[in-house]
Protein backbone atom coordinates (compact mmCIF):
# COMPACT_ATOMS: atom_id res chain seq x y z
CA UNK A 1 0.00 0.00 0.00
CA UNK A 2 1.27 3.46 -0.92
CA UNK A 3 0.91 6.29 1.54
CA UNK A 4 0.26 9.62 -0.10
CA UNK A 5 1.20 12.80 1.69
CA UNK A 6 -1.74 14.99 2.56
CA UNK A 7 -2.17 17.84 0.12
CA UNK A 8 -0.70 21.16 1.13
CA UNK A 9 -2.94 24.07 1.98
CA UNK A 10 -4.80 25.70 -0.85
CA UNK A 11 -3.82 29.35 -1.20
CA UNK A 12 -6.15 31.68 -3.09
CA UNK A 13 -4.63 34.81 -4.60
CA UNK A 14 -7.28 37.38 -5.55
CA UNK A 15 -6.84 40.53 -7.58
CA UNK A 16 -9.87 42.64 -6.71
CA UNK A 17 -8.83 46.00 -8.13
CA UNK A 18 -9.48 46.08 -11.85
CA UNK A 19 -11.12 43.05 -13.45
CA UNK A 20 -11.11 40.41 -10.69
CA UNK A 21 -8.69 37.55 -11.20
CA UNK A 22 -8.15 34.51 -9.01
CA UNK A 23 -5.35 31.96 -8.77
CA UNK A 24 -4.80 28.88 -6.63
CA UNK A 25 -1.04 28.57 -6.57
CA UNK A 26 -0.02 29.37 -10.13
CA UNK A 27 -3.25 27.96 -11.61
CA UNK A 28 -5.83 30.52 -12.79
CA UNK A 29 -9.34 29.99 -11.46
CA UNK A 30 -11.81 30.20 -14.34
CA UNK A 31 -15.41 31.16 -13.55
CA UNK A 32 -17.65 31.74 -16.57
CA UNK A 33 -20.59 33.35 -14.79
CA UNK A 34 -20.37 37.00 -13.67
CA UNK A 35 -22.46 36.35 -10.55
CA UNK A 36 -20.21 33.45 -9.58
CA UNK A 37 -17.14 35.68 -9.95
CA UNK A 38 -18.91 38.38 -7.93
CA UNK A 39 -19.71 35.89 -5.17
CA UNK A 40 -16.08 34.76 -4.92
CA UNK A 41 -14.89 38.39 -5.01
CA UNK A 42 -17.30 39.38 -2.20
CA UNK A 43 -16.01 36.58 -0.02
CA UNK A 44 -12.37 37.36 -0.90
CA UNK A 45 -12.86 40.97 0.21
CA UNK A 46 -13.60 39.76 3.73
CA UNK A 47 -11.87 36.42 4.26
CA UNK A 48 -12.54 34.70 7.55
CA UNK A 49 -15.74 36.70 8.08
CA UNK A 50 -18.97 34.75 7.60
CA UNK A 51 -21.53 36.31 5.27
CA UNK A 52 -25.13 35.21 5.46
CA UNK A 53 -26.47 33.21 2.55
CA UNK A 54 -29.58 35.39 2.55
CA UNK A 55 -27.43 38.52 2.18
CA UNK A 56 -25.63 37.05 -0.85
CA UNK A 57 -28.95 36.05 -2.43
CA UNK A 58 -30.27 39.59 -1.87
CA UNK A 59 -27.15 41.12 -3.45
CA UNK A 60 -26.83 38.82 -6.47
CA UNK A 61 -30.30 37.37 -7.17
CA UNK A 62 -32.67 40.06 -5.92
CA UNK A 63 -35.50 39.30 -8.33
CA UNK A 64 -35.56 35.56 -7.63
CA UNK A 65 -37.92 33.95 -5.17
CA UNK A 66 -36.15 32.95 -1.94
CA UNK A 67 -36.07 29.28 -2.99
CA UNK A 68 -34.80 30.06 -6.50
CA UNK A 69 -32.20 32.49 -5.12
CA UNK A 70 -30.88 29.90 -2.68
CA UNK A 71 -30.75 27.31 -5.48
CA UNK A 72 -28.77 29.76 -7.64
CA UNK A 73 -26.42 30.39 -4.73
CA UNK A 74 -25.89 26.64 -4.22
CA UNK A 75 -25.09 26.26 -7.92
CA UNK A 76 -22.61 29.16 -7.81
CA UNK A 77 -20.93 27.66 -4.73
CA UNK A 78 -20.62 24.33 -6.50
CA UNK A 79 -18.97 26.04 -9.50
CA UNK A 80 -16.56 27.88 -7.17
CA UNK A 81 -15.61 24.68 -5.32
CA UNK A 82 -15.01 22.93 -8.62
CA UNK A 83 -12.91 25.80 -10.02
CA UNK A 84 -10.87 26.01 -6.79
CA UNK A 85 -10.56 22.21 -6.66
CA UNK A 86 -11.73 22.51 -3.06
CA UNK A 87 -13.91 19.43 -2.61
CA UNK A 88 -12.98 19.20 1.07
CA UNK A 89 -14.01 22.79 1.87
CA UNK A 90 -10.60 23.95 3.03
CA UNK A 91 -10.90 27.32 1.27
CA UNK A 92 -14.65 27.81 0.89
CA UNK A 93 -16.46 27.16 4.15
CA UNK A 94 -20.22 26.92 4.02
CA UNK A 95 -22.75 26.27 6.72
CA UNK A 96 -26.53 26.15 6.49
CA UNK A 97 -26.76 29.91 7.04
CA UNK A 98 -23.40 31.45 6.13
CA UNK A 99 -20.38 31.39 3.83
CA UNK A 100 -16.75 32.40 4.24
CA UNK A 101 -13.35 31.93 2.70
CA UNK A 102 -10.58 30.72 4.99
CA UNK A 103 -8.99 33.78 6.57
CA UNK A 104 -5.47 32.39 6.54
CA UNK A 105 -5.50 30.95 3.02
CA UNK A 106 -6.71 33.97 1.03
CA UNK A 107 -4.51 36.84 -0.07
CA UNK A 108 -5.60 39.85 -2.11
CA UNK A 109 -4.52 43.28 -3.23
CA UNK A 110 -7.25 44.74 -1.00
CA UNK A 111 -5.87 42.86 2.02
CA UNK A 112 -2.38 44.12 1.17
CA UNK A 113 -3.67 47.70 1.11
CA UNK A 114 -5.36 47.20 4.49
CA UNK A 115 -2.17 45.69 5.95
CA UNK A 116 -0.09 48.60 4.67
CA UNK A 117 -2.53 51.08 6.20
CA UNK A 118 -2.40 49.28 9.54
CA UNK A 119 1.41 49.10 9.50
CA UNK A 120 1.97 52.85 9.47
CA UNK A 121 4.58 52.26 6.77
CA UNK A 122 5.23 55.14 4.39
CA UNK A 123 4.94 54.27 0.71
CA UNK A 124 4.79 56.12 -2.59
CA UNK A 125 1.73 56.18 -4.80
CA UNK A 126 3.54 53.92 -7.28
CA UNK A 127 3.79 51.20 -4.61
CA UNK A 128 0.06 51.07 -3.86
CA UNK A 129 -1.43 47.64 -4.64
CA UNK A 130 -4.28 49.28 -6.57
CA UNK A 131 -4.92 49.01 -10.29
CA UNK A 132 -8.34 50.06 -11.50
CA UNK A 133 -11.68 50.30 -9.78
CA UNK A 134 -12.77 47.71 -7.27
CA UNK A 135 -14.45 44.66 -8.86
CA UNK A 136 -14.38 46.26 -12.30
CA UNK A 137 -17.08 44.85 -14.56
CA UNK A 138 -19.08 43.38 -11.69
CA UNK A 139 -21.98 45.79 -11.34
CA UNK A 140 -25.68 45.86 -12.10
CA UNK A 141 -26.78 42.77 -10.18
CA UNK A 142 -28.81 44.88 -7.78
CA UNK A 143 -28.87 48.40 -6.38
CA UNK A 144 -27.76 46.95 -3.03
CA UNK A 145 -24.76 45.24 -4.63
CA UNK A 146 -23.71 48.43 -6.42
CA UNK A 147 -24.10 50.44 -3.20
CA UNK A 148 -22.05 47.88 -1.24
CA UNK A 149 -19.33 47.80 -3.92
CA UNK A 150 -19.15 51.61 -4.05
CA UNK A 151 -18.89 51.82 -0.24
CA UNK A 152 -16.07 49.24 -0.19
CA UNK A 153 -14.27 51.08 -2.98
CA UNK A 154 -14.59 54.39 -1.10
CA UNK A 155 -13.31 52.78 2.12
CA UNK A 156 -10.27 51.33 0.36
CA UNK A 157 -9.63 54.56 -1.56
CA UNK A 158 -9.59 56.45 1.75
CA UNK A 159 -6.95 54.03 3.03
CA UNK A 160 -4.87 54.59 -0.12
CA UNK A 161 -5.10 58.37 0.22
CA UNK A 162 -4.15 58.20 3.89
CA UNK A 163 -1.13 56.04 3.00
CA UNK A 164 0.08 58.55 0.45
CA UNK A 165 -0.44 61.47 2.83
CA UNK A 166 1.94 60.07 5.47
Amino acid sequence: MQIRPSPGPLQLQARLFGVPQFHVGDRPVQLAERKTRALLACLALQPGKPVSRDRMVDLLWPRATPAAGRASLRQALSMIRQALQDDEGRLLQASRDSLALSGRDVHSDAMRLEALAASRETISIDDLPVGGSLLEGLTGFSADFDTWRAAEEARLAALAVALCDR
